[in-house]
């Protein structure tokens, strides 16, 4: 390989320009190198530092959706940046196990993470930001129409992510609590 190619050349590009201060990491003496260094990036991105130098490199066989969500936040890549670096990562196979899936089908997930519930939140949300960039993929969809009527945890969890992302929304006043009066019948009412 002559070089980390585009996906390396984008991501090296992109962590030059970050200082360790600018994202709230102690800055330790001189870098030999701008920016922030591998082992930073993957830190802040939830990943090992042999996967971000694989990744820089071109080695990667696939990057899920879920990792170049975290890469792109820790970068604070905005928008426009996130869709540019789509077209350049590899992607993961549809035949690959999926992350997502082993986390809420595989009843032996929950021994892999500290924090299963920390980490099945990030999921959905993830799944939520790439289903929203990518309404037309079918792959996508079968994978949230799979969980959605296989794990009762993924649900929950969906349910409580758009009840939270309507509140944000509507603002403080968007519900009001229901209630309940006597008309002269003795009859119970609801007033909203």
């Amino acid at each position: 390989m002559d070089g980390p190619g585009p996906l390396g050349d984008f991501l090296q590009a992109r962590r030059a320009q970050l200082r360790p201060e600018d994202i709230g990491l102690p800055a330790f003496g001189p870098r030999r190198v701008a920016g922030l260094r591998r082992e930073e990036l993957a830190q802040l991105a939830g990943v090992s530092a042999s996967y971000c130098t694989r990744l820089e490199q071109g080695l990667s066989r696939g990057a899920s959706p879920e990792v170049l969500d975290a890469v792109a936040r820790a970068l604070q890549l905005s928008d426009h940046e996130r869709d540019h670096l789509d077209p350049l990562a590899p992607h993961t196979p549809a035949h690959r196990p999926n992350m997502s899936r082993m986390l809420f089908l595989d009843p032996h997930s929950r021994e892999l993470y500290q924090d299963w519930n920390r980490k099945a939140r990030a999921v959905v949300g993830n799944l939520r930001t790439v289903a929203g960039r990518h309404p037309e993929d079918q792959l996508l969809a079968e994978l949230i129409g799979e969980l959605t009527m296989k794990s009762p945890d993924f649900v929950a969890l969906a349910l409580l992510r758009q009840a939270s992302s309507i509140s944000r929304q509507a603002g403080p006043n968007a519900y009001h609590r229901a209630r309940q009066t006597q008309d002269a019948s003795g009859r119970r009412t609801s007033i909203h």
